[in-house]
């Protein structure tokens, strides 16, 4: 069986945090190739709000965004005093900056990984794999 074909068989839930309209639908598209179902939104903000009242498997968040970008999302996600469900879930930041320094500060704000712009499918497939729930 193929990744592909065991992320598909999982019906993983999937955040999409991305203001870029374009980037977003492609992300969504994805994810849905992968039998994810997904919801996306354009901005931290509306990211707390949506992981408020449901639990999703996955959050790709964009790291440069208007209104609250990828870093303070993920501190207020990670956040206890906040009131999003799974303070835990996976997140995976997307971004076209692929520097080490970048990429520290993703974990330092509490992403789990990191994903580059553009994503490929097969990246995408493998970091679904890795970080969907067992």
């Amino acid at each position: 069986m193929s990744t592909a074909e065991s992320v598909s068989e999982k019906k993983i839930t999937a955040l999409v945090v991305e203001d870029n309209e374009t980037n977003q639908r492609l992300l969504v598209l994805m994810l849905e190739h992968l039998g994810c179902r997904v919801k996306a939104v354009s901005n931290g903000k509306e990211s707390l709000c949506e992981l408020s009242e449901i639990n999703y498997d996955l959050v790709f968040l964009d790291v440069q965004m208007p209104e609250m970008d990828g870093f303070e999302a993920s501190r207020r996600i990670r956040d206890i005093a906040s009131t999003v469900l799974n303070h835990d879930v996976p997140i995976l930041a997307i971004t076209a900056h692929v520097s080490l320094d970048y990429q520290q500060r993703c974990y330092e704000a509490g992403m789990n990984d990191f994903i580059a712009k553009p994503i490929r499918m097969n990246d995408l497939t493998k970091a679904v794999a890795k970080w969907s729930p067992k």
